[in-house]
């Protein structure tokens, strides 16, 4: 018999109300310059404009071989093409860093769209909606923000969706319960909230649907019972609420179940008592509160930064903008830097380093600066060492149980010569 595992702790949370569902953004056209011949739609000529389009978009990859000259498109890193030139699979894990741009949307032959493990920023194009071939989306290990777009429930051959460890937020659209062919869904890591949509339950072929770590909330929905394929369902550390329904019962192929870190309440349902016979089922004494395990931390929930310099304010970053830059003279340090997060109701707060939380930070050019910090100084404060004279941008990141919880905008460093700061002593330093 399959053996399912199953841990239930309380923590508070409550439910906020659907938000509305932004409207869908148009296909982006692959429009001429005032001058040049149209390209063909749909054509190698097309695809290769897409190409360069997300060449242009984005910085600091390592792989680029071939890209941008003249060869057979198949032969640039990372392409796969058919026997017409057409692309069909896109794979890219060199470090890229900037956006995804929406011209990828017109790659109509692609089947695969693998970007993850890059450092890409920005909102996920709504025009990926449009890739109508594609079976695989997979951008998981990114920066990625915003929402998910509604526009990715038109993707009909879409068998693995893979979203996880990024910084999205809002709603987990409704749209994706259309996805008909999906086998694989992974939402993990992020701040989505709000209910989980009961459209998924339309998903007949789903194997695999995991939403761990965000902020979901509401009751279970009983239409995840149809999930008549699904072997996988996991929903710990959300804030989810209410009866486990007991059409959950019917998941004949179901081989994991977690549901750790979940506020529910009320009994076992007699369907799952096969599985669960350690717990109180329907009609039995339940066991106290007392002895279920702690609520797990809730999760940082940050949407900004300040930066201070002895108490006085030098950088903000507020709704995605950057104000102000950190200076340092080369061969100096500066003061001791202190960093408090901004939360959404304004209030500033540094995380519990008790509960796995710590500072990270990412240096785009570290022959220019460094970060040094100390123990003695606490765990939310360092200094920017001048190492080169010119500039660089430093991101800084809440990095919490092997992933980052946020990550800022870049902020500006200036190294000069006989700019601001204090000899520089060496220590060990922490990245």
């Amino acid at each position: 018999m399959t053996v399912l595992f199953i841990v239930f702790a309380l923590a508070l949370a409550a439910c906020g109300s659907q938000e509305s569902v932004t409207a869908p953004v148009q296909p982006h056209p692959q429009a001429a310059k005032s001058g040049e011949t149209a390209l063909p739609e749909g054509s190698a000529a097309t695809d290769r404009a897409a190409l360069v389009a997300l060449y242009e978009a984005t910085t600091g990859g390592f792989d680029w071989d071939n890209w941008l000259c003249e060869a057979p498109l198949d032969q640039w890193a990372g392409v796969t093409t058919d026997e017409n030139g057409r692309v069909t699979g896109l794979e890219l894990d060199n470090n890229m860093r900037g956006s995804i741009p929406p011209e990828l949307g017109n790659l109509d032959k692609l089947q695969r769209l693998d970007l993850s493990g890059n450092e890409l920023s920005g909102l996920i194009p709504s025009e990926l909606g449009n890739l109508s071939s594609l079976q695989t989306l997979n951008l998981r290990h990114n920066d990625l923000s915003g929402s998910i777009p509604p526009e990715l429930g038109n993707l009909d051959s879409l068998q693995t969706l893979d979203l996880r460890d990024n910084l999205l937020r809002g709603f987990i659209p409704p749209e994706l319960g259309n996805l008909e062919n999906l086998q694989y869904l992974n939402l993990h890591y992020n701040g989505l909230r709000g209910p989980i949509p009961p459209e998924l339950g339309n998903l007949e072929n789903l194997q695999y649907l995991e939403l761990r770590a965000n902020r979901l909330c509401g009751e279970i929905p009983s239409e995840l019972g149809n999930l008549s394929s699904l072997q996988t369902l996991d929903l710990r550390h959300n804030d989810l609420s209410g009866p486990i329904p007991s059409e959950l019962g019917n998941l004949g192929s179901l081989q994991s179940l977690n549901l750790d870190e979940t506020q529910f309440s009320g009994c076992i349902p007699s369907a799952l008592l096969n599985f669960f016979s350690w717990l109180p089922g329907c009609g039995d004494e339940p066991e106290p509160v007392a002895e279920m395990p702690e609520p797990a931390t809730e999760l940082t929930e940050a949407i900004g930064l300040i930066v201070r310099d002895s108490g006085a304010e030098i950088v903000r970053v507020e709704s995605g903008q950057v104000t102000g830059e950190i200076e340092v003279g080369y061969g100096k340090e500066t003061a001791l830097l202190s960093v408090r997060f901004i939360a959404e109701d304004g209030d500033l707060f540094t995380p519990d380093e008790d509960d796995d939380f710590s500072l990270g930070w990412e240096i785009a050019d570290e022959s220019i600066a460094g970060v040094d910090q100390h123990a003695e100084d606490g765990a939310w404060a360092f200094h920017i060492v001048g190492l080169e004279e010119g500039e660089t941008t430093i991101r800084i990141k809440i990095n919490h149980e092997g992933h980052s919880d946020f990550v800022s905008p870049e902020i500006e460093i200036h190294v000069s010569e006989g700019g601001p700061g204090e000899e520089h002593d060496e220590h060990d330093e922490e990245g």
